[in-house]
């Protein structure tokens, strides 16, 4: 993980849920106050935490967020992430649901309450 990328996870909010054979990993912004196009990383690795390759995977992050509904096509952005962009506010009632493809693979889904306090995680 690059600098940059780390920093990124320290500024934002994350997740980590399996998801068949692997495991996502949610990132989103966490302060945006209002609904603008932000940033949906998803990080994927194995259930003992190696990184998987995302080169040819794609998915779709959806997300229910302040009364709305958006969904972020994504695509492989380095060794072992896929990036997407949504229009979608930082509310703490936000629920995203991650549908990824691998080639030759079925769809894997995970659910994710990324902003909600770890009471309630």
């Amino acid at each position: 993980m690059s600098r940059k990328q780390g920093l990124q996870r320290v500024l934002s909010d994350f997740q980590l849920r399996p998801a068949g054979t692997y495991h996502y990993e949610l990132v989103v912004a966490k302060d945006s106050k209002e609904a603008k196009d932000n940033a949906v990383l998803v990080y994927v690795t194995d259930h003992d935490g190696k990184k998987l390759a995302t080169s040819g995977a794609n998915g779709t992050a959806t997300i229910l967020a302040d009364k709305t509904k958006v969904t972020a096509a994504l695509t492989p952005d380095g060794d072992n992430r896929l990036k997407g962009t949504a229009r979608y506010a930082s509310v703490p009632d936000m629920k995203v649901i991650v549908s990824i493809t691998f080639p030759g693979k079925t769809a894997e889904q995970a659910r994710f309450t990324p902003l909600a306090d770890a009471k309630e995680r």
